[in-house]
């Protein structure tokens, strides 16, 4: 799983290593919600990447059942 912070680059980072764009990207923080697990080859292994969405500090984090729930779900694809 890819995680971190919001709008550090993870999706870039996701589409950059897969060579198309397959996930969303833009400057608006927040852009992605849902962790999405795409195949990628590497080294002639087959790897299941997962894009999350980013994880602010608690102490930043509005109270957002949807944020929320986007940070359960990246938690969730961390431990896959």
């Amino acid at each position: 799983a890819v995680i971190g912070r919001q709008n550090v680059g993870k999706s870039t980072l996701v589409n950059t290593l897969l060579g198309n764009d397959r996930v969303l990207t833009g400057p608006t923080p927040g852009l992605t919600r849902d962790a999405i697990a795409v195949e990628w080859t590497w080294e002639d292994e087959v790897v299941q990447l997962v894009d999350t969405a980013g994880i602010r500090k608690l102490t930043k984090r509005m109270d957002d059942s949807i944020e929320d729930m986007s940070v359960a779900d990246a938690l969730r694809a961390m431990k896959l």
